[in-house]
């Protein structure tokens, strides 16, 4: 009963589902999960995919779907047929990157270098100094102890982290190869 209560519970979600409701492929629900591919998620670590954390599927009849809405990732692909929806996102494996992952201290001083002559901010993002392509970025935010904070986060498959729009986009941003 519980599995026909939680399908139900999805149905009527989704076929309530408005467009504040979706968040795009590789963000963050407000349950702490990321979709990365049509059937793999990820954990996410205050409101950002953990850089560490194990790929998950979804079971073989179901699909990867993030929503403010729900507090399920996965759901029964018969659901989303029924209220014609697909998967968050379009890719079939979680994207990799080929971009050299940088050190601890390689991370904290981009931090450092990215708000050297800034306005102090909670938190920013900085480039990846190995990743000349700019396929991958680091996050950045100072705790209350002064620490550094500073995670190395990939942009989805064939897309480019534009520092200025702070967003992965399609396009490869000026100063990117």
């Amino acid at each position: 009963m519980k599995f026909r209560n939680s399908l139900l519970l999805a149905l009527l979600s989704l076929a309530c589902w408005s467009v504040e409701g979706q968040i795009a492929c590789g963000q963050c629900t407000p349950s702490g999960h990321s979709c990365v591919s049509r059937t793999q998620y990820v954990s996410c670590n205050d409101g950002i995919i953990d850089p560490n954390a194990e790929v998950m599927s979804c079971a073989d009849d179901e699909l990867c779907v993030a929503t403010s809405l729900l507090n399920v990732i996965c759901v029964p692909k018969c659901v989303l047929d029924y209220v014609r929806y697909d998967a968050t996102c379009a890719n079939e494996e979680q994207p990799t990157s080929t971009s050299p992952r940088p050190s601890e201290e390689e991370r904290q001083q981009a931090c450092i270098d990215q708000l050297a002559g800034a306005e102090p901010t909670s938190y920013f993002f900085a480039l990846n100094p190995l990743d000349p392509q700019c396929r991958t970025y680091i996050y950045c935010e100072k705790d209350i102890r002064d620490n550094w904070k500073a995670l190395y986060l990939p942009c989805p498959a064939n897309k480019f982290f534009n520092l200025a729009t702070q967003v992965c986009q399609e396009t490869v941003p000026a100063g990117c190869e």
